[in-house]
Parts: structure tokens; sequence; C-alpha cells
């Protein structure tokens, strides 16, 4: 709710996994990396440690684990990037653009 006005419903998992940004926990950041720079639709990389954080756009985060092992990147770890709170100020961000 925002304003008194629905802005998403559903698991908080599901809420928060929206967007397509998502962190892999990797043993070859660099090559993963370049890998996921490659996926259609994909807007930004950028790595910190031995974590891979991007922005898949419209491409399934499944998809891009996929692509990660056929690489033979061993992928320990991959989630949705955003916590509650950036989800929640992307959400009411997009309904106040849609609402001007």
């Amino acid at each position: 709710m925002h304003r008194g006005r629905l802005v998403a419903s559903g698991d908080v998992d599901d809420i928060v996994a929206g967007g397509g940004e998502a962190t892999f926990r990797v043993d070859r950041v660099t090559d993963a990396a370049r890998i996921l720079r490659g996926l259609n639709g994909t807007s930004s990389v950028t790595a910190d440690g031995q974590l891979v954080h991007a922005d898949l756009g419209t491409t399934a985060r499944s998809a891009a684990v996929d692509a990660l092992v056929h690489a033979g990147i061993a992928v320990e770890q991959a989630g949705p990037r955003r916590r509650l709170e950036d989800a929640f100020l992307k959400l009411v961000e997009s309904g106040e653009q849609e609402g001007s």
C-alpha cells in the first residue's frame, strides 16, 4: 500500500524477486560477468568479490544459471538482488509515473 493504493500483493519473496535483478555466487567471477553480459536483455553487470550482480531484464534467472553452468562456471548460489525496501521503492516510483 502506498497513499491508500495497492501497489503489489503476494509473497514477499515473489515481490522482492521481481525486476530481473539477480546475484550469483560463482567460482570464476570475470568469466561469469562476461557470460551474463552476453545474455539478451541484460543491462548491467557488476562484480563484488565472489558475487556477480546482474540486471537480467526479461531473462529468467534459471536461464542465466543454465548459461553459466554450460560455460563451466560453478554457481554456488543464485537469488534476487533486491531487498524488500528496494522493491517497494521501485513499485511506488513506477506507480507515480503511471499516475502522472
